[in-house]
């Protein structure tokens, strides 16, 4: 007779490699999550660049399409700081601290650091840094955003011209490489609890009669990363 899924899924979660499975598993979906929002935040800005929109758009117009841009960044940024965090999770589960430090070192730079301030300045001082130029249709920082404090004098000055497509592309890119290689990090560093928890898993699914746990800890980024 076949064991019950409840009682197989709770048993299988005391496990100390399940739980590693578990953290990688939430760290791939997380970031696939991240790199959705930021493809779909990319073509919402350049969909701005349209032929036509500048000059004859109303205000409402611009007023909607700011506040929609808006919102989409802060979608972005609050899935990629969720991702951050459980990067250093994730890396602390698998015992890779140090190695992680030293990747954000050589992969992370300017662009990775402005974009961990937008954040801070999206939830502590205005969720509206973005608006849609009237003149030109283009997407630019808002005076507030690019003139306050918080900034380094070299930040100011990089949003005061800053083409934000260009941006988010070149943050994609840096992304990209940095998960990859983080990505490989933890399948090295995993790799005897992985070993063992594909065996936990399927010993599990023969017991239920069914797959109820599927073992694939890295699909979301591997999907995301193949299309980078």
């Amino acid at each position: 007779m076949p064991s019950e899924p409840a009682v197989e899924l709770r048993r299988l979660r005391e496990s100390s490699s399940f739980r590693t499975y578990e953290v990688i598993r939430r760290m791939s979906m997380c970031y696939g999550m991240m790199d959705s929002k930021l493809s779909e935040l990319i073509g919402l800005v350049s969909s701005m660049r349209s032929p036509g929109r500048s000059g004859r758009s109303s205000y409402r117009d611009l007023e909607s399409s700011t506040m929609e841009l808006c919102q989409t960044l802060s979608d972005f940024l609050s899935r990629m700081y969720a991702c951050k965090n459980l990067a250093a999770v994730s890396a602390k589960r698998c015992g890779v601290d140090a190695e992680f430090r030293d990747l954000k070192r050589s992969s992370l730079g300017f662009e990775a650091s402005l974009m961990v301030n937008l954040r801070n300045y999206v939830v502590h001082v205005d969720m509206m840094p973005l608006e849609v130029d009237p003149g030109t249709g283009a997407v630019v920082f808002t005076r507030r955003c690019g003139s306050d404090q918080m900034w380094s004098a070299d930040q100011r000055r990089y949003l005061r011209s800053a083409d934000l497509e260009g941006l988010l592309v070149t943050y994609r890119g840096m992304l990209d490489v940095f998960y990859a290689r983080f990505f490989g990090m933890l399948s090295r560093a995993s790799s005897a609890d992985l070993r063992e928890c594909r065996g936990e898993i399927g010993a599990v699914n023969r017991r239920v009669g069914f797959e109820l746990v599927r073992f694939d800890p890295f699909a979301e980024a591997r999907e995301r990363l193949a299309e980078a």
